[in-house]
């Protein structure tokens, strides 16, 4: 009787819900930056609640305070996709956040993470200047000169004089080339190169002409040629995309060439590559 007039009093204690049975909260991106959003860098995450039952309802993403900045409705699917903002739309401080899934008012006790990252990107500008000879390789066909300097005494130069010695009007017989790399700044995305020549066709060949190609990487061969012309001073290169003009190894290769009776001095080669860099933030 004391027992049921207690019951009476104080009323029966509800069993307490189960937590949703949760194995796994994945994320297809565990690091996320929103002011970059490339291949590399992206900058949204897909992320997917991994259940033994179907009573998962919802997934709230919380910061280092343990305070929820989103709340994701999982009634219908599993899966969300987070571009690290806020309900309000705004992005979320940089930082590690908590993936908590819920069946209601009861938390699963398996966890995910997200980081987020706000680095940019930062445009840079690398230009150096090379001398010809300074080569990586050279050619010279058997009818053919590469002198140096060059006729015009330039220090450095190169005197690319084809069919000096023989007239032959092949390809192997009257080609001079020279090949050239220079090493560029790490970057987290290479831009744009551009290879410009400081030169002008030989006293003795007035209306000599060279030409300047670069190698690309990817593709295995010569590309974006361009004719040099015939008066003495700077004269630019294509601008080509740098993603595949620079290697593995942070080289940037070109080469230089005079064929078929043209004569041409090259006193230096300027290099200007556009990269972009993370910034500290």
């Amino acid at each position: 009787m004391v027992a049921a007039v207690v019951a009476t009093l104080v009323g029966v204690v509800p069993a307490q819900a189960a937590p949703p049975d949760v194995t796994a909260i994945t994320s297809s991106n565990a690091t996320i930056y929103p002011n970059i959003r490339t291949a590399k860098r992206p900058g949204t995450t897909t992320i997917t609640v991994v259940s033994n039952t179907d009573d998962v309802s919802s997934l709230e993403i919380r910061d280092a305070a343990d305070t929820p900045v989103r709340t994701f409705d999982l009634s219908t699917s599993d899966t969300v996709a987070w571009g690290g903002r806020d309900t309000a739309g705004n992005l979320v401080p940089a930082g590690t956040y908590t993936l908590v899934a819920f069946n209601g008012t009861e938390a699963a006790t398996v966890t995910g993470t997200v980081t987020v990252s706000l680095q940019r990107l930062v445009r840079k500008t690398y230009t150096v200047r090379v001398l010809p000879t300074s080569q990586y390789w050279k050619y010279v066909g058997k009818c053919s000169t590469l002198r140096k300097p060059s006729r015009r005494g330039w220090a450095g130069s190169y005197g690319y004089y084809a069919n000096t010695r023989c007239a032959t009007q092949t390809w192997d017989a009257s080609a001079v080339i020279t090949v050239h790399l220079v090493r560029v700044p790490r970057a987290e995305r290479y831009v744009d190169a551009r290879v410009d020549t400081y030169g002008g066709a030989a006293k003795a060949k007035p209306r000599s002409r060279g030409g300047i190609e670069y190698w690309n990487e990817p593709g295995q061969k010569w590309t974006a040629f361009r004719y040099t012309a015939s008066n003495v001073g700077w004269h630019n290169g294509a601008t080509a995309g740098a993603a595949g003009l620079v290697d593995g190894e942070r080289y940037l290769a070109w080469r230089y060439m005079a064929a078929y009776k043209s004569q041409y001095d090259v006193g230096k080669f300027r290099i200007t590559v556009h990269y972009d860099v993370l910034s500290a933030s």
